[in-house]
């Protein structure tokens, strides 16, 4: 019998990193609810050589305030330079069949990230990703080759706490159409990461995501900008962190 709280995607009893068909999950529920201190457990192997050791759930890490990224800065503290990073990184990680060998619950949550913002499922094997940072002033570029299915463009915009501009809105995509008009068969996908939170900002990040999502434009006006929240994008419904501090701290961590 498991311990209370116990949500592995490993095989506990070989250490292994192999997906349980049977794994727990926790509710969707916001992580202010384990404020008070009464969080559950989880078993978590640190290497798949070593014996499992307890740690907090990524619900619980959210209490504490992350160190990696806050300083002294004024402004944004760089937070949108180092989200393109973090997301070029992500979305390659997606394509990178060793690392769903080795760090299972890393490409998951990738995988997750992915998802939310393409629509591309899980189940789909992704062949490969190309990311380009800055390309025409697009904070993120990225091209991504889906087996048996055409080519996915993905342009993000990482906003920290500002405003995305008339040309940032209207003539990225124009950017983009147009370097692709010889192509045919893409599906687009224009999306903004804010780090608005949509529960304590409520108010501003509903104001900032009406501002932002508009008409449908681009080829057969399929195409519109769409707003999430980093707070939107992990999966919370996993107990487990993954096996990357620089995920965790920077997805999971509160700062």
């Amino acid at each position: 019998m498991l311990p209370v709280g116990l949500c592995p995607p490993y095989n506990i009893a070989s250490g292994c990193g192999v997906r349980s068909s049977s794994f727990q999950r926790l509710p969707r529920t916001s992580y202010r609810s384990y404020e008070n201190g009464s969080t559950p457990l989880l078993l978590y192997p640190h290497n798949a050589h070593s014996e499992p050791r307890a740690v907090k759930t990524i619900m619980a890490l959210k209490q504490f305030p992350g160190t990696f990224v806050p300083d002294n800065s004024e402004g944004e503290h760089g937070y949108e330079a180092f989200l393109d990073f973090e997301m070029s990184w992500v979305l390659r990680v997606c394509a990178n069949q060793e690392e769903a060998r080795l760090r299972p619950n890393l490409y998951h949550q990738c995988r997750m990230i992915l998802n939310k913002l393409t629509r591309i499922g899980i189940d789909k094997c992704v062949d490969e990703v190309k990311v380009w940072k800055q390309w025409k002033y697009i904070d993120i570029l990225a091209e991504i080759k889906v087996k048996d299915e055409g080519l996915h463009v993905l342009v993000l915009e990482d906003k920290a706490y500002t405003e995305m501009t008339p040309k940032q809105k209207e003539e990225y995509p124009k950017e983009v159409f147009e370097y692709y008009k010889e192509k045919s068969g893409i599906e687009y996908h224009f999306c903004v990461i804010s780090f608005l939170d949509p529960d304590y900002d409520s108010a501003k990040y509903v104001e900032f995501k009406n501002g932002i999502e508009k008409t449908p434009f681009g080829p057969g006006k399929k195409c519109n900008w769409e707003v999430f929240s980093t707070l939107d994008l992990p999966d919370w419904k996993v107990n487990n962190y993954t096996e990357s501090d620089l995920f965790n701290e920077f997805w999971f961590a509160k700062w």
